[in-house]
């Protein structure tokens, strides 16, 4: 099973995004009821710029857009990721609101029989 696969079967809100019929980028956020956020929380899981398409504007109106479908759809919260290493991209959340908040941890989880599409 690909990722794309795998996505489908969660609750999911996938877009490409397109000016003039070229691709200029794509988002994936995921949904999940959070009681210490008192509500529906979605992350944006991936969220993609076509270099051509940065430091324009794009992606603060993009986000925008966004910000408003999710908000319709009864999202409370929106959350994020941002690796160090992609400065830009955190200056561009940080111009439409997003601020660090706690520190996330991950844990690698192997996968079992039952999960890994073997039994």
């Amino acid at each position: 099973m690909d990722r794309a696969q795998k996505a489908e079967s969660i609750e999911t809100l996938k877009g490409v995004f397109t000016d003039a019929g070229a691709v200029v980028g794509y988002a994936l956020v995921v949904f999940w009821f959070s009681l210490e956020l008192e509500g529906r929380t979605a992350l944006l899981d991936e969220f993609y710029l076509m270099p051509d398409y940065r430091g324009k504007g794009t992606g603060t109106s993009l986000l925008g857009q966004l910000e408003l479908i999710l908000q319709s759809q009864g999202v409370r919260w929106l959350r994020l990721e941002v690796d160090p290493v992609h400065g830009e991209a955190a200056r561009l959340y940080e111009r439409c609101g997003f601020h660090p908040g706690r520190t996330l941890w991950s844990k690698a989880l192997q996968p079992s029989a039952k999960s890994d599409g073997s039994g």
